[in-house]
């Protein structure tokens, strides 16, 4: 959810500024293509235990939540 926010905040940031680019510097607007999203496959170094393909978000939503369950258990146990 947070990789999701970061993403839509950096693309608005980019068109503010190709669109200040463009009335600074007179420059014709291009056509904006679609965004392609990247996937990572995680695994262990020797290639074992490899993972299904997810993209940025998914692999930073999995450590959000991992951190907030870790989060949760060391509050529950109080260290």
């Amino acid at each position: 959810m947070i990789a999701t926010r970061l993403r839509q905040k950096l693309e608005q940031m980019e068109r503010k500024v190709v669109a200040e680019e463009n009335d600074t510097l007179g420059w014709v607007s291009r056509e904006h293509g679609t965004t392609r999203m990247s996937k990572v496959v995680v695994s262990d170094m020797d290639g074992s235990q490899s993972e299904r393909a997810r993209t940025f978000a998914e692999l930073i939503d999995g450590i959000d939540q991992d951190l907030e369950l870790t989060y949760a258990k060391s509050t529950a146990t109080g260290r």
